[in-house]
């Protein structure tokens, strides 16, 4: 059985479905939400500036629903429900197996 590539898994708190990053796709996934928000405050400022405010604030709900709607659907579709962020940092990495088997460094 091949494993899939998660990229999410659950909090620590026993019960809860929110989903954290775990490797560096999910931390994009993250970055990318954040600077999806930031374009959008930017815009905002700069267009209630010049006084359109309908333009402000359909550009910032275009690119707050963009990033938002991104990150929960690839939390879903990429995130274990089963094992949580400790079990993923507990695991096993291949510097430790070098150590095991008595390698230097």
């Amino acid at each position: 059985m091949i494993e899939q590539d998660y990229w999410f898994a659950r909090s620590r708190r026993p019960g809860s479905n929110r989903m954290a990053p775990i490797n560096a796709k999910g931390w994009f996934v993250v970055l990318f939400f954040v600077a999806c928000m930031m374009i959008g405050a930017g815009l905002f400022g700069v267009l209630m500036f010049d006084g359109k405010i309908m333009a402000a604030v359909v550009s910032y709900a275009l690119f707050a629903l963009i990033g938002a709607g991104t990150f929960i659907w690839l939390a879903q579709a990429k995130g274990d429900r089963t094992r949580t962020v400790d079990d993923y940092r507990a695991a096993a990495k291949p510097e430790d197996l070098h150590d095991q088997l008595g390698g230097r460094r």
